[in-house]
């Protein structure tokens, strides 16, 4: 789903928007502010394939751009500490962006189908991943392997989150089940 050109900050204490960020291209549904909320990272269409774009919330200019994605930009995660970002893609591929020098550091792959869904644990360790092949995996951020992959979905994942402070992992599938994982 297209948005339109513009993103709009609303500010919750006064219930007001506060401003835009408008975009030549195409913004997407993939959004995430980094920990400390002075960044916003988005995705976006271009002639040159998918590409996040980080712009300052507080002052409002684009700080940078990464491009490596060949499909849609499904999910977008920063890690707690804001060093690392992750973006899923229907092109089956995790990146996890090395944001202290602007460059892809892991190339994630074995999901069979578009991963729709990436969250980090709260102590930045494990990233997981949800896809519509029907699994979750589990990645070290460290290393960038593969820990292990978690199955029983009946239909595709649609989205994973990590309980704070916990390693236990929530997935929702796309026939409205929660599954729990230790």
């Amino acid at each position: 789903m297209e948005c339109s050109l513009k993103i709009a900050l609303f500010k919750c204490e006064t219930r007001r928007i506060s401003s835009f960020i408008e975009d030549e291209n195409k913004i997407r549904e993939s959004l995430a502010f980094s920990p400390d909320s002075t960044i916003l990272a988005y995705s976006k269409s271009g002639e040159s394939g998918e590409a996040i774009i980080f712009r300052g919330i507080y002052k409002d200019r684009e700080h940078a751009r990464l491009a490596g994605h060949d499909k849609k930009i499904n999910s977008l995660a920063f890690s707690p500490d804001g060093r690392f970002l992750a973006s899923a893609g229907s092109d089956k591929i995790i990146k996890l962006w090395d944001l202290v020098n602007w460059r892809e550091k892991y190339h994630l792959t074995g999901h069979l189908k578009a991963v729709t869904s990436v969250c980090f644990s709260s102590d930045g360790q494990l990233l997981a991943s949800g896809s519509k092949d029907k699994t979750v995996k589990l990645w070290d951020v460290a290393s960038g392997k593969e820990l292990g992959t978690l199955v029983g979905h009946a239909k595709g994942v649609l989205s994973v989150a990590f309980c704070p402070g916990t390693r236990m992992l929530a997935s929702g599938c796309k026939d409205g089940t929660i599954k729990l994982w230790q």
